[in-house]
C-alpha cells in the first residue's frame, strides 16, 4: 500500500505543481485519491517526430479544433492512466454506462446503459440494462460481456499508482488487489462475482461490498470506459480468463497494449500521437440518434477533427494563440496580462451569462471566462510522530529551543497556533493573483458537505501566540523551539507558503526559529514526507469522482493518503474512521449532515492547515461555440458538443509590459 500511495503522490502533486502556477484552462479528476491527478510528460509518445508548434496546419479549417496544453499524455488506456492530460483525451474517445448532464456535477444521463441504474433497497446491487445496436470504432458489437469485461479488467490489471483503488473499495472492500484473499483463482473469481452480466436479458450487476454513496458518480468516470473484450484479445490483451489475469496484473505503462490506441464507442476516433501532437477524427458511424441532453447535440459530432498539442513553454501557445493558430490554450498566472490583451468578451463564471460579460477590448479576438469553480486543494500537512532517525528537520529533537520533540504536533495548541499564524490573504495574492479562497476544511466549495458558514481559522498573531503559550504546558514559550519545513524545488506556490509560515511564526518571539530548505521533488521531497521526516510539508489534492467521500478519505481515513505518512494518534484516527463509515451508508439530508460533522472534526482538531481552493481560467477564440465550464471534467471540453463559427482574424499586437 505504501508503494501505491507514494507513485499516487508522486502523479497528483504534479498536476497541483502546474495548476499552482497557473490559471488553467479549465482546472479540472484525480485524483486523485489516492488521487488523482497529472504527469504531463512532454515528448511522450509512440514516436519520435518533431514538431513545429506554430505550423498552419489544418487550423484554418472550421471543423478542426486545436487545443494547446503544457502538459502532455502519458497513457491511452482508461485503466492506466492517472493524469488529466490522458484523461482528456479517454473522454472523447471511449464511453462510460452513465456521464454527466452538461455542466452538473451530480446528475446524469444515460451513455452506453439504456437508463441510470436501478438500485437495490440497501443500496448494495446496481443493475443497468446495456444499449443495443452500439460498435466499437474497430466494427466489434457492444454486449453487457464488453462491460463486464471492462471493471474486471480495472480491478485486476491494478497498476501501481494507478486508479484501480476507486472501484475496489465499493466491489471487493480493498483498496489494492492483492489485499484479496486467496489464491490468484479465487481473486479473479470474486472480482468476477463482483460484476455479472447476462447477454440474453441485456443487462450487468455490480454486487457491491457495502452501500457505497458515490458509486453513480464512479460510473461516470473514463476509469470506467467500456473495452471490446475481443478486440482486447485479438491484439494480445487480457481475453478474460482467470487462469492468465496475474500476467495482465501492474502492467509497465508501454507493457499495456491500450497504451499508444484506442477503440471506443465515441464520437471521436483515435487517429495519430506523435511527440507533442495527438489527433483525433470524428466517428462518421457514431450511434448516437437522441440528444445527448436537452438541447443536445446527438449523430455524428460537427468537429471533424480534434488535435491536441502538447508545448510547455508559454511563450509559444501565446504565439499561437495570437496566430489564430490554436483554438485554446493553458493559460498561467504570469501569462495572464499578455492572454487579457487578445480578450474581447470576458465572463465572470463557465456561462456565456451577458449580465456577467465585460468588453476588455472592442476589437479583440479571443473570449475568457474566469472564477472558474476547481475541484482542487493545495494545503500544509503535520507529521504527528516525526521519525527522528538521520532527521536533520527537527534539529535536536527536544523541546530544548534547538529542536523539536517527534511528538511536537499532537499538542492541539501548537497545530493551532500553526494555523491562526498563517496569512491566507497574503498567500492568495501573492501565489494565485488573488484568483483562490481559503478553503474550510478536507471538502471543497461545491462538494457535498462544504457549507461558507464552517468556522475556519484566521489569520491573527494574537490568537497564535496565545496558542503557543498553551502548548505543550507552557514549555513551548518558555523554551522555545526549532525546526525546518521544507517545499519541492520550483514550485513557487508552496515556497511562498512556507515563507509566509517562517515570517509569522517568527514574528511571536525571537526564540522561534524555522528554517525553509526547498528539496528536489523525486525522491528527496516525496521520500521525506513519506518517510514521516518532514515536521509539516505542502501537498495538495484533486478529486477522482465528485463525492466528499473523494475528499475526506485521503485526507481523514486510515488507508488514505495522507493520514499513513501524518502517522495520526490512533484515538482520533479512530474517531475519523467510524465517522467516515457512517457516512458512507448515508444518503440525502442524513449524509450531508454527517459530512458537515467531518468538516467540523478537522475544524476542531486543526487536523492541518487548509491552504486554498484555487479558481479557473479558460480562454477560447471568439469562434468557438458550446463552451461550457464542469469542474468533473478531465480537460475543459466535452468535444462532442463543440463547434465553430466562419473564422474571421485580425492577428493583433502585444503591448508589452
Amino acid at each position: 500500500m505504501k508503494q501505491k500511495q507514494l507513485s499516487i503522490a508522486v502523479a497528483l502533486s504534479a498536476t497541483l505543481l502546474i495548476l499552482s502556477v497557473a490559471a488553467v484552462t479549465a482546472i479540472s479528476s484525480r485524483g486523485m485519491a489516492p488521487p488523482g491527478p497529472s504527469v504531463p510528460i512532454d515528448g511522450v509518445g509512440p514516436s519520435v517526430a518533431p514538431l513545429d508548434t506554430i505550423q498552419q496546419s489544418a487550423t484554418n479549417s472550421p471543423v478542426t479544433f486545436v487545443r494547446a496544453s503544457s502538459g502532455g499524455v502519458d497513457s491511452l488506456d482508461p485503466h492506466y492512466m492517472y493524469d488529466t492530460d490522458s484523461g482528456e483525451v479517454i473522454q472523447q474517445v471511449y464511453e462510460p454506462l452513465i456521464f454527466l448532464d452538461r455542466e452538473a456535477i451530480d446528475e446524469f444521463v444515460p451513455m452506453l446503459a439504456v437508463t441510470l441504474p436501478q438500485v437495490s433497497g440497501d443500496g448494495t446491487v446496481y443493475t443497468f440494462t446495456i444499449r443495443q445496436g452500439v460498435k466499437f470504432h474497430e466494427g466489434g458489437d457492444l454486449t453487457p460481456s464488453d462491460v463486464a469485461y471492462s471493471f474486471w479488467r480495472w480491478m485486476l490489471q491494478d497498476r501501481s499508482g494507478g486508479p484501480g483503488w476507486i472501484i475496489l473499495d465499493p466491489l471487493l472492500g480493498v483498496y489494492d488487489i492483492d489485499d484479496v484473499p486467496g489464491t490468484d483463482l479465487q481473486v479473479c473469481q470474486a472480482v468476477t462475482s463482483a460484476v455479472t452480466y447476462d447477454n440474453d436479458e441485456w443487462t450487468v450487476t455490480f454486487h457491491l461490498d457495502r452501500a457505497f454513496s458515490p458509486m453513480t458518480q464512479i460510473f461516470a468516470t473514463p476509469w470506467a470506459s467500456v473495452l471490446d473484450k475481443e478486440g482486447m484479445a485479438d491484439q494480445g490483451g487480457w481475453a478474460g480468463s482467470c487462469t492468465d489475469w496475474r500476467d495482465y496484473h501492474n502492467p509497465d505503462r508501454e507493457d499495456s497494449i491500450l497504451w499508444d490506441q484506442m477503440n471506443g464507442t465515441g464520437p471521436f476516433m483515435f487517429d495519430s500521437w506523435a511527440s507533442g501532437e495527438l489527433k483525433l477524427v470524428r466517428n462518421e458511424d457514431y450511434w448516437r440518434t437522441e440528444p445527448i441532453w436537452d438541447g443536445g447535440p446527438s449523430r455524428r459530432a460537427q468537429l471533424h477533427e480534434v488535435v491536441f498539442k502538447y508545448e510547455g513553454d508559454w511563450s509559444t501557445r501565446l504565439a499561437m494563440l495570437t496566430a489564430g493558430q490554436a483554438d485554446s490554450v493553458d493559460v498561467p498566472t504570469e501569462g495572464i496580462t499578455d492572454a487579457n490583451q487578445l480578450v474581447r468578451d470576458e465572463y465572470d463564471g463557465g456561462e456565456m451569462d451577458p449580465n456577467k460579460l465585460t468588453v476588455l477590448n472592442p476589437n479583440g479576438t479571443l473570449r475568457s471566462f474566469k472564477n472558474l469553480p476547481s475541484v482542487v486543494s493545495a494545503d500544509a500537512f503535520f507529521t504527528y510522530d516525526i521519525v527522528s532517525d538521520s532527521n536533520p528537520y527537527i534539529g535536536s529533537g527536544q523541546l530544548d529551543g534547538d529542536g523539536i520533540p517527534t511528538n511536537f504536533f499532537t499538542d492541539t495548541h501548537v497545530r493551532k497556533a500553526f494555523n491562526y499564524c498563517f496569512d491566507w490573504d497574503t498567500f492568495i495574492a501573492d501565489a494565485y493573483a488573488g484568483e483562490a479562497e481559503q478553503r474550510r476544511g478536507p471538502i471543497p466549495r461545491g462538494v457535498m458537505g462544504y457549507t461558507s458558514t464552517q468556522e475556519v481559522y484566521t489569520h491573527s498573531l494574537t490568537l497564535c501566540e496565545d496558542e503557543f503559550q498553551q502548548a505543550w504546558g507552557g514549555q513551548v514559550w518558555s523554551n522555545g523551539f526549532s525546526m525546518t519545513i521544507a517545499y519541492n524545488t520550483g514550485n513557487t506556490s508552496r515556497q511562498r507558503a512556507a515563507e509566509i509560515v517562517k515570517e509569522n511564526v517568527e514574528s511571536i518571539t525571537d526564540t522561534f526559529h524555522v528554517q525553509i530548505v526547498g528539496l528536489q521533488w523525486r525522491p528527496d521531497y516525496l521520500d521525506a514526507f513519506f518517510g514521516s521526516k518532514l515536521p509539516m510539508a505542502f501537498f495538495g489534492w484533486r478529486e477522482d469522482y465528485h463525492h466528499p467521500h473523494n475528499w475526506v478519505h485521503p485526507y481523514m481515513q486510515s488507508n488514505g493518503i495522507w493520514p499513513d505518512p501524518q502517522r495520526l494518534p490512533q484515538d482520533m484516527q479512530d474517531e475519523f474512521d467510524d465517522k467516515i463509515d457512517e457516512c458512507l451508508g448515508l444518503s440525502g439530508s442524513q449524509a450531508e449532515q454527517c459530512y458537515f460533522d467531518l468538516q467540523d472534526m478537522a475544524y476542531d482538531y486543526a487536523l492541518d492547515i487548509f491552504l486554498v481552493q484555487p479558481l479557473g481560467r479558460h480562454y477560447e477564440q471568439l469562434w468557438v461555440h458550446g463552451y461550457y465550464h464542469n469542474p468533473a471534467y478531465m480537460g475543459p471540453y466535452y468535444f462532442y458538443v463543440m463547434s465553430e463559427g466562419v473564422r474571421s482574424y485580425v492577428p493583433l499586437t502585444l503591448k508589452r509590459y
